[in-house]
């Protein structure tokens, strides 16, 4: 079976590529296969969420359970990777059915619609020893909610 890397661009290499690979992990193995056991070996325990220092893989693991419970088919696939020193940007689509109630991106207490979103991100993290320390986002969350709640197609 290939490595993460070895699906990476060739200019990604040393320790870009290997960063790079800790965010595809994240991806691919938590985000859309529930690995969360691969949490305590990608991200820090002081991991920084958007300016709010977390204990990064409880956090991590509590954000992905409530995503999968409410978005049961959700899926993350990245588009593209850019790598620089200690930082990694992906571009990634997000896509998912909204099943059941979700407490974030301004969802909590809006009942489920059954509804798919299909949306754009770019996320960027930051690394430290190879391991995931820092996060942000640009996020297309205006987007999922008119599609969820029924005012655009998705």
């Amino acid at each position: 079976m290939p490595s993460t890397t070895d699906s990476l661009p060739a200019h990604i290499s040393g320790a870009r590529a290997s960063n790079t690979a800790v965010v595809v992990r994240l991806w691919e193995e938590a985000f859309n296969n529930d690995a969360l056991d691969v949490l305590a070996d990608l991200v820090s325990n002081e991991f920084t969420n958007f300016g709010q220092v977390t204990n990064g893989p409880q956090f991590l693991a509590g954000l992905i359970t409530a995503q999968r419970a409410a978005f049961p088919d959700m899926y993350y696939t990245i588009l593209q990777v850019f790598a620089d020193d200690d930082w990694v940007l992906t571009r990634v689509r997000w896509r998912g059915t909204f099943a059941n109630p979700f407490p974030f991106l301004r969802l909590d207490g809006v009942k489920p619609t059954g509804r798919s979103f299909d949306v754009l991100h770019v996320h960027g993290f930051r690394l430290v020893d190879r391991k995931i320390a820092e996060h942000w986002a640009v996020r297309d969350d205006l987007t999922m909610h008119m599609q969820l709640l029924g005012n655009i197609p998705a």
